[in-house]
Formats: C-alpha cells, structure tokens, sequence
C-alpha cells in the first residue's frame, strides 16, 4: 500500500522508527492515547463527502502481462462505516459457516463498488484501454 506524502511527512515517518522500541510500553501507549483522545478529531460528514479514497493496483502474471485496477470510493471514514454495517447487514440475514473471512470472500468481492459514494471498478490493461473482462 503507498499513501502520497511530503518530505516532510517521510522524514518524520523515518524518525519515528527510532522510537518504536518505546512503543511497546503499556505506560507510552497510555499517554499517547489520552492525547490523541484530547487533541485528534475526525473530519466532518460535509468534509468527508469532498474527500472521496482513489484505490490503483497492479498485477503482473507469470507471463510479464500487466493489469492496473482503479476505484474511487468514499471517504475511508465513511467507506470503513458503511463497509461494517453492510457485513453486519447481511449476517443478520444470512448463516455463513464458521471460520475466518475477509469481507470480499463473505459478502462479495464487488462489495465496495455497492456502497455509497463508490463507482464501478475499473480493469485498465498497462497500454491504458479498459479491459472489461
């Protein structure tokens, strides 16, 4: 997974990983916690609808052919809510077999493009045409 980012923010990342020993510290964990509580806030429904999540893979095959994958979805805030209900929606009515799933194998791999805010998935072959298959 790659999240575009500035100097900056790489710089600070890179730093951070002097500390991650300290981390692991229940004591550390605690205090970062309440400060995170007392000072982070989460964007608002109307700032959430303007920042729509752009999802691109890439996959190769043994052959060398390439396949890029494209969606916009919504917010990963409101993605992550109604994502959840969705899953919690069809258990309600449906009696999967035990085990471990991710959503895509429980509820289907177009899950995503069902959601609110979300549009079609998009299979883009490497010379930029749209393979529909």
């Amino acid at each position: 997974m790659f999240i575009p980012g500035s100097p900056r923010m790489i710089a600070s990342a890179r730093r951070a990983n002097h500390v991650r020993p300290l981390l692991g510290l229940l004591w550390v964990q605690k205090l970062i916690k309440a400060r995170i509580a007392r000072t982070v806030k989460g964007p608002s429904e109307e700032k959430r609808a303007q920042m729509p999540t752009f999802v691109w893979g890439e996959a190769t095959n043994a052959h060398g052919e390439k396949k890029t994958a494209r969606i916009r979805a919504a917010n990963g805030y409101s993605l992550t809510i109604t994502g959840s209900l969705a899953v919690v929606e069809y258990l309600m009515t449906a009696q999967p077999a035990g085990g471990a799933y991710t959503p895509a194998r429980l509820v289907g791999a177009d899950l995503v493009t069902r959601l609110p805010g979300s549009g079609p998935l998009r299979i883009v072959q490497v010379d930029g045409r749209i393979d529909l298959k």
